[in-house]
């Protein structure tokens, strides 16, 4: 029996060999639209929001799916409930699921020449899914500790260049910012700015500042859409609270009282520092809406953390 499944163009196969050729568009162009939505509890949080967005990302970079929204809602619901038997009970797990065009045919390594003469037929679309299990002890960490920003000078592409709408795997320029981290703030992530200095987003969250009762946030057309974003906006206006989306600079940094990301990884975590401002870890608001989310999905996510915490030091 395996344990470890994937899904691959309709086949289900062993995790650990799953692959996409060399040859494949996702590979040659970085043509690769994707998605990502952990479970809380064993249970896929928020499912069909990230099947909307996978679509969407898809039609923005013009990759063919090639499969339903309820097609790919159904498998990735199986693939999860496979999964998540095996995880113990305060474990939970992200599901990833990607599309690319399919192969390049001429970048085979051996075409034959019938092929080669002939002008390439279009390919049948590349999707998969997989798992991996949340690094929760990580994340009780980072709740404690929270994450050290620091703004860098790169832009990220334009939106006629790249959606900022569609996730995909197109991510170099994220990849550039983290190298560009000054060398002495070791353990700092990227926070990414336009050209006009408006900060934006790290490579795996959305920023949201905190001033008084507002939350604060990019302009949604700067940034990709964040579902745990959205989820923070409508549980801080349950609690009365305003959510102000706007183009944020470091004078607003040096203003704000609080400071967390969103991700769909891990729901919410503190910020303990944005280019020297420091920030209470976790602050007030970070404390009252992850109790919120908790209350929202009858699961207590902060005891998770712990319990995920004390099964690490307790393991060989």
């Amino acid at each position: 029996m395996i344990r470890n499944w994937a899904w691959l163009n309709g086949v289900w196969l062993d995790a650990e060999t799953l692959a996409i050729p060399v040859w494949d568009a996702g590979f040659v162009f970085g043509a690769t639209v994707t998605d990502l939505c952990r479970t809380i509890n064993h249970q896929l949080f928020r499912w069909p929001d990230h099947v909307h967005r996978f679509f969407k990302s898809a039609e923005l970079c013009h990759i063919p799916v090639g499969y339903s929204p309820d097609e790919i809602m159904a498998t990735g619901e199986q693939l999860a409930a496979r999964q998540t038997a095996a995880l113990a009970a305060h474990e939970d797990l992200a599901l990833v699921v990607f599309a690319t065009p399919g192969p390049v045919e001429q970048y085979r390594p051996t075409p034959s020449t019938a092929a080669t003469s002939r002008p390439p037929a279009e390919s049948a679309p590349t999707v998969g899914m997989h798992t991996f299990r949340l690094p929760l002890a990580r994340y009780a960490r980072l709740w404690r500790e929270g994450f050290y920003l620091s703004t860098v000078p790169v832009v990220a592409p334009s939106e006629h260049a790249l959606p900022r709408q569609a996730k995909h795997r197109s991510r170099l320029h994220y990849w550039r910012a983290q190298r560009l981290v000054p060398s002495h703030r070791s353990g700092t992530t990227a926070l990414l700015c336009d050209a006009d200095g408006c900060l934006l987003e790290t490579a795996f969250a959305n920023l949201v500042l905190v001033q008084g009762n507002a939350l604060l946030s990019p302009p949604p057309e700067r940034i990709l859409h964040g579902i745990s974003l959205q989820v923070v906006a409508e549980l801080a206006q349950r609690l009365g609270w305003t959510v102000d989306y706007r183009p944020l600079f470091l004078a607003d940094v040096a203003r704000a009282e609080e400071a967390f990301l969103t991700s769909s990884s891990f729901c919410l975590l503190p910020v303990r520092q944005i280019d020297g401002k420091e920030f209470p870890c976790p602050g007030a608001s970070a404390k009252r809406l992850i109790q919120a989310w908790s209350e929202t999905v009858g699961y207590d996510l902060l005891a998770q953390l712990s319990q995920a915490e004390a099964a690490s030091f307790a393991s060989p």
